[in-house]
């Protein structure tokens, strides 16, 4: 049997720190977890690529609690 992102339950109350989070596996784990309905803290080195990376999250995941720092 293979690990999916269906795995992964329910991540609500939870509140997730992710660094580097504005590409690559560090987006898709902020994608995943805010579908999952966590609260994502995105922790990135470039403001301008993370307010990307936020936007697209929030334009895809409707309803997403999502922050930058």
């Amino acid at each position: 049997m293979s690990w999916t992102m269906n795995n992964v339950g329910s991540q609500k109350g939870k509140t997730i720190l992710i660094t580097g989070s504005n590409t690559g596996i560090g987006f898709a784990t902020a994608k995943l977890l805010a579908q999952k309905e966590a609260a994502i803290i995105m922790a990135c080195r470039n403001r301008e690529k993370a307010e990307q990376a936020l936007a697209r999250i929030k334009s895809e995941v409707p309803g997403a609690r999502v922050d930058l720092v």
